[in-house]
């Protein structure tokens, strides 16, 4: 008679042990090809062959999400579909709320029966007993929810959640970098479309020119010549409109000399006062114009003069308006840049704070150096800039100050020129303390 043999606890400890390689060596197997896959459907026939070893999975379902993309993977007696868009179905909705809640769920069979989301889904199946769902957040837009299908009642203990979110893991990897490779050739696409109507475009030039390269050296010259003409003609139109203001302003002068009448000398006055703000509106423009047409010279700085230029400038002004100019030269090294455009944005900083000086009114100019870039930063106590104001005053024709007397050029003139020599300036404003404007400048050759 034959003898049953009952297997032990040590049989039943090895048959664990061996189940536990196996299932390692096919989650090894699994993460070696999941790496290797090129395309998303790679991944899908690689979780359809290992799951099985892996979860001892009949049905499996993994819905992923980066940013705006999904990736549905349905595996099923060994196969393994991909879809890349999201489905209107109810379960979408279920995985959703357990994203949501955070937490792995466990149903029976009874449980799996009563509830419609499973109608119509993968997990639809009458040898289905058991179902498991793990939610797996890598970020707010970027998660994935693995659910599982049994024909077995028995519960995944935590070693089989583990691996779940082990496969999660990988698979969150993986798939991460395909969507990225996938937007990368998507964009590529769009450039080489553009790319070949650029060139059936140029082609086209070429057959007209009969040469594709010089029609684009034209095109470039045509473009350089017309910034350089356009600059041109603003300066030269700036320049040109100021002479009738100056031939007004004689008469002005000679009306104030020649009439007595009060009313008429006041309307004078008045016309004289608008053709000054119009003159310096021409001036700031006409400047601009000039130096934006490449009319830069640079030279070794010698501050002295500039400094005298603007103490001439602006001491009547300051006089009458009891304002305490104080200019600061604390240079060492020698700095490069061109003189007239330094010149010029000092006035129209120096301008600018004169307009908005407060109770006991000071601008303050220090011309220094901080590294080796050269740094211009004008101070002032006046009124200050609201800090909603802020990013617009360089813009240009901007007032920040509905009161401001000036004509909202002098600080998109100063950016201007700034740029024009390879520099930056910024701006701080407290309001009732004042403002500060920074230029920094290259050191220049």
């Amino acid at each position: 008679m034959p003898i049953k043999v009952v297997p032990g606890p040590m049989d039943q400890k090895v048959d664990l042990q061996q189940s536990q390689r196996l299932r390692y060596e096919a989650f090894s197997h699994f993460a070696t090809e999941v790496n290797k896959a090129s395309d998303v459907e790679a991944v899908g026939r690689s979780l359809s062959t290992h799951v099985k070893f892996m979860l001892d999975a009949f049905l499996l379902r993994v819905a992923y999400r980066y940013e705006q993309s999904y990736l549905f993977f349905e595996a099923s007696r060994g196969s393994c579909t991909v879809v890349d868009r999201e489905p209107r179905h109810e379960f979408v909705v279920f995985e959703s709320a357990l994203l949501h809640s955070g937490f792995p769920l466990f149903l029976g069979s009874e449980d799996i029966e009563q509830d419609p989301t499973f109608s119509g889904s993968l997990f639809d199946h009458p040898k289905l007993v058991s179902f498991y769902a793990l939610p797996v957040r890598i970020s707010p837009r970027h998660h994935l929810v693995i659910s599982v299908g049994n024909k077995e009642s028995s519960r995944y203990s935590d070693v089989d959640f583990r691996f779940l979110r082990l496969i999660g893991e990988v698979l969150s990897g993986k798939l991460s970098q395909l969507l990225l490779l996938r937007r990368v050739e998507s964009k590529n696409e769009e450039l080489e479309d553009a790319n070949a109507q650029l060139t059936r475009l140029n082609n086209q030039i070429g057959e007209l020119n009969q040469s594709l390269e010089r029609t684009v050296a034209e095109r470039t010259s045509d473009l350089r010549t017309a910034n350089e003409e356009l600059s041109i003609l603003f300066y030269r139109t700036s320049h040109d409109f100021r002479r009738p203001l100056t031939t007004i302003m004689g008469l002005v002068q000679v009306a104030e000399m020649t009439v007595i009448d009060e009313e008429a000398l006041q309307l004078f006055g008045n016309c004289q006062r608008v053709v000054v703000e119009m003159d310096a509106m021409l001036t700031k423009l006409s400047a601009l114009g000039y130096y934006q047409s490449s009319y830069t010279t640079t030279r070794s700085l010698d501050f002295t003069p500039i400094l005298g230029a603007l103490r001439a400038k602006f001491a009547e002004t300051a006089a009458k308006a009891g304002i305490d100019l104080r200019f600061n030269l604390y240079l060492k090294d020698t700095f490069h840049s061109d003189p007239a455009i330094i010149l010029f944005i000092l006035e129209n900083l120096i301008e600018n704070s004169i307009q908005f000086c407060g109770r006991y009114p000071y601008v303050e100019l220090d011309v220094y150096q901080e590294n080796l870039a050269l740094v211009l930063r004008v101070a002032d106590n006046g009124q200050g800039i609201e800090a909603n104001q802020m990013t617009r005053i360089f813009e240009m024709y901007y007032r920040a100050n509905a009161y401001s007397k000036g004509n909202g050029l002098g600080l998109y003139v100063v950016r201007k020129l700034v740029k024009v020599l390879g520099g930056e300036v910024e701006a701080r404003s407290e309001v009732g303390r004042g403002s500060v404007f920074t230029v920094v400048l290259p050191p220049g050759k």
